[in-house]
């Protein structure tokens, strides 16, 4: 086969697995408890009453799988990161786990020192249970964006480094159809009182669902702001939806293939790529389907850089499921044609079948209606009754053969004929693993795992795969990772447009009837319905203004980012094990590394230190806030230097955006000083905490009284005198208040914190007002947008830096100084 007619070099492939389903070891070295486990441990829960306390045995037997995988000669492998391993309670207040950050660096480092790349999935079903007890897990959208949010952080911080391809969330639609619908899933919430003593099936599903958009666009918000540039890898989400096509020709019937698609797929897909719910789901579920605010609906829309894609088979699809089941789109699944014969071979599991030209179907349908590179993250088959088989037959699994070699021919036909952008292809599983409520029943793996005795032995379909992808990829360079094509798209390699321009919901056309598709080793072909035509718009990312109302409802608490900490908990600068709470020093770090093996470099090109035992708990010994209130006309682009009297006779502008929010454009820069050093001799007055947590309150006239030639300045009841410089114009304090009042809609674009390098100015700019933040510091610092946040009358100012371990700022009258003075 000639390099013409195969897969890219870069092509990626290889075996998927889950953190709960192979990990075990649940109770060791800090872990804490994931929902699964009190769930899968009730009696009941799994088929055959079995848990994953073991499961496979890979957290202590993860050499042995490294090496097995290398001798398989995969390209990468897909894994999860359990988040109770790594934050045992979950939250942002939360301790960190050394252990768990250490066992996942060992897997990567071992991975890539064996030329595998690594697939990672943040979250894989396995909430903490702390924060279920806590406040109702992905019920409470305000506290899990937030919780999630930091414990994506955490992993891009300590492995983002090595970890080029993320995957925030696996599947979305389990987490909220069998986890809060039907009640088979941990947390196991259901209507029906015979499965669940609590939950609401007609309005919980749809609540997660949306929650569980909001935290990953938010994860992947974080990652494109802060880590992307630096870290040079992609980021997405891996949604779970199976191929429909129409029982027969009837319009009805036909219509139902697409209604089973809005919820299967479109539920997840659409808002992500195209910006808005199906109108099918709108129309069904009415107001019990969440809608999206604006700034919410702009934080989802092109969130995801690439389709991940999990599937396993086809249905055939009828009009009014059982008892109009709104899980299934009110559409009845089969796999028996009206002439009575079936699709394909049955699996063990009853909603499977193998039919490879509904796979090919699928991929054209999602490049045609999304246009994302596709990675085929998980797809796979159980053998019916293989749990029972005597080793040597289970280990000759023709069934799961001819289910991948019908399903690699049509994803190499749907590349190369059909020109769809598939990037990877990873099948499920790379061994028997817990199989969730199926317990061990159920055997998806290509290595057959002895759960008495955890031995691995390869079965025929791991073989057929190696030889399949050696003589179907182009070779690559050998024990290297292979990086991703950072052309591909995100939101800043797109001209953005404004949904009010849309001419609404941006649903590609579709057709009833499509070209047949044939795909080798399959079934006789068949016309696949329901195949769009692809849409010109390309799924671009929406730019919209947004309105204090949202502010408002979005506005931090008082207490600081995140409110107050939880009964029980103490904020703590340090990463704690949870066995006995021991503090790991702040200048060491996980894998030994020294000051000089631990820098890295900044957006700005300048190096940071990243610690990663602290997870940059940082601390820094010296540094000055400064805040800055004083006139700047918005009207003209800035020149790229200017002075600040007193403070610098030159600034240089580093980086600039603006930021549209309520009809007002506000400037956002970054600053240095070209003289060497900002001066602040010239504003020497202290302000000082006088309220609970140290914070520090300066009364929203001051800006406005700060004037020449003699101002009052009030600047708070601890304080006699606020030190203004009076050597420019009166900001207004209009502007002051908007701007101010902005700052939790800024927050919620841009994430909740920002670094500014040392001798930097970071700035604000709402026409005559303009507040600063300087970091006199030599080393990064970070901050958070709520230092500067609204309370009555009052612009409130936390005089602190933020810890990543915990979410919160803490402020140190010894470390911190404020000031007040216009700008010329």
């Amino acid at each position: 086969m000639t390099g013409a007619n195969k897969l890219s070099k870069n092509f990626l492939w290889g075996f998927a697995t889950a953190s709960f389903q192979v990990e075990g070891s649940t109770d060791v070295d800090g872990r804490g408890k994931s929902i699964w486990d009190d769930f899968s441990r009730t009696p009941g829960k799994t088929l055959d009453g079995r848990n994953g306390d073991v499961a496979t045995d890979s957290y202590r037997l993860w050499r042995e799988d490294v090496a097995l995988l290398k001798q398989y000669g995969v390209r990468s492998y897909r894994f999860s990161i359990a988040w109770s391993r790594i934050i045992p309670l979950g939250g942002r207040l939360d301790p960190i786990n050394p252990k768990g950050i250490e066992y996942y660096n060992n897997l990567i480092n071992a991975l890539i020192e064996n030329g595998i790349t690594p697939f990672v999935t943040i979250y894989h079903w396995d909430l903490p249970q702390a924060l279920h007890d806590r406040y109702g897990g992905w019920l409470n959208k305000e506290e899990i964006v937030k919780d999630f949010t930091n414990y994506s952080r955490v992993c891009f911080e300590a492995f983002g480094d090595r970890v080029k391809y993320w995957l925030t969330m696996n599947e979305p639609w389990c987490i909220s159809i069998l986890g809060y619908g039907r009640g088979v899933f941990a947390p196991g919430r259901s209507s029906d009182r015979l499965r669940s003593s609590e939950g609401d099936s007609s309005t919980e599903p749809w609540i997660v669902g949306h929650n569980v958009l909001l935290a990953h666009a938010s994860a992947v918000n974080l990652y494109r702001r802060d880590y992307k540039q630096e870290q040079h890898g992609v980021i997405g989400i891996t949604l779970n939806g199976d191929w429909a096509i129409p029982y027969d020709d009837s319009p009805e019937n036909v219509e139902s293939a697409q209604h089973a698609l809005d919820v299967a797929i479109g539920w997840y897909a659409d808002p992500i790529y195209l910006g808005s719910y199906p109108e099918y789901m709108k129309q069904m579920l009415g107001d019990r389907l969440p809608t999206f605010t604006p700034t919410e609906i702009a934080l989802v829309h092109g969130s995801s850089d690439f389709y991940g894609m999990n599937t396993y088979t086809t249905n055939l699809t009828r009009e009014g499921g059982p008892a109009g089941d709104e899980f299934q789109g009110k559409v009845e699944y089969t796999f028996t044609r009206p002439d009575g014969t079936q699709l394909g071979t049955q699996a063990h599991c009853a909603w499977l079948q193998t039919y490879s030209p509904g796979f090919r179907a699928l991929l054209n349908y999602l490049w045609g209606r999304y246009h994302r590179p596709i990675y085929v993250t998980e797809n796979g088959f159980a053998v019916k009754d293989e749990h029972t088989m005597p080793l040597e037959q289970a280990l000759q699994d023709d069934a799961r053969v001819e289910y991948f070699k019908g399903n690699c021919e049509a994803l190499f036909s749907a590349v190369l004929e059909d020109g769809v952008d598939v990037r990877g292809y990873f099948p499920w599983s790379f061994l028997d693993n817990f199989e969730w409520a199926d317990g061990y029943v159920t055997r998806f793996g290509v290595t057959y795992v002895d759960y008495e005795t955890q031995k691995r032995y390869p079965k025929a379909s791991s073989k057929f795969l190696v030889d399949w992808f050696n003589n179907h990829i182009e070779p690559a360079v050998s024990g290297q990772q292979i990086l991703p094509d950072l052309e591909a798209w995100s939101p800043e390699s797109d001209e953005a447009e404004s949904v009010t321009d849309s001419p609404g919901p941006q649903t590609p056309p579709v057709v009833s009837k499509a070209p047949s598709v044939k795909a080798a080793g399959s079934a006789p072909s068949t016309p696949i319905e329901h195949v769009p035509v692809p849409d010109e718009r390309k799924g671009k990312p929406t730019v919209i203004e947004i309105d204090h109302d949202w502010s408002r409802e979005m506005s931090m608490p008082t207490g600081g980012y995140g409110g107050p900490l939880p009964s029980g908990h103490q904020l703590d600068h340090q990463i704690l094990s949870t066995s006995g709470l021991a503090t790991v020093p702040s200048n060491d770090t996980i894998d030994g590394e020294d000051d000089q093996e631990g820098r890295k470099k900044n957006k700005n090109g300048k190096r940071r230190k990243v610690n990663h035992a602290s997870m940059r708990s940082l601390t820094a010994k010296s540094f000055l806030l400064m805040f800055v209130v004083g006139s700047y006309a918005l009207h003209t682009r800035p020149s790229i230097t200017r002075s600040l009297p007193d403070v610098c006779r030159s600034i240089q502008e580093i980086s600039s955006s603006t930021i549209s929010i309520d009809g007002h454009e506000i400037l956002h820069q970054v600053l240095t000083c070209l003289d060497g050093k900002f001066n602040t001799s010239a504003i020497s007055t202290r302000i000082s905490s006088h309220v609970p947590k140290k914070r520090t309150l300066i009364e929203d006239r001051s800006a406005a009284e700060c004037t020449t030639p003699n101002p009052e300045c009030q600047c708070g009841a601890a304080v006699d005198d606020c030190g203004c410089i009076n050597n420019g114009p009166t900001p207004s304090s209009e502007d002051c208040n908007t701007l101010v009042a902005s700052l939790p809609v800024i927050s919620t674009l841009n994430g909740p914190t920002f670094i500014v390098p040392p001798n930097t100015l970071m700035s604000i700019t709402l026409n005559t007002c303009q507040f600063g933040l300087l970091n006199m510091a030599s080393t990064n610092t970070e901050y958070c947008w709520d230092d500067m946040a609204v309370s009555g009358n009052d612009i409130k100012f936390c005089m602190s830096s933020i810890d990543f371990a915990s979410g919160a700022c803490v402020a140190d009258d010894e470390r911190f100084l404020i000031f007040l003075g216009p700008v010329n």
